[in-house]
């Protein structure tokens, strides 16, 4: 489970929200320009803290049989 991948960024992706905001697809060279930079602006740490945090910071566990 360890290098499980569980959420990726993929070329259609990246093509479905330049055709959604500026109405074409980028072309190979525009594309490899940008996705470094999109990777880059990703935010994936806040995201996976308030998960957490909301799941077992509380003191509580969904595994617990205690009622």
């Amino acid at each position: 489970m360890k290098n499980k991948v569980f959420y990726k960024l993929c070329y259609e992706d990246i093509q479905e929200v330049a055709r959604q905001e500026l109405d074409r697809e980028l072309s190979t060279e525009e594309l490899l320009s940008v996705v470094d930079e999109i990777s880059e602006r990703i935010e994936w740490y806040e995201p996976i803290v308030s998960v957490l945090m909301k799941h077992y910071d509380s003191g509580e566990n969904d595994n617990d049989d205690e009622t």
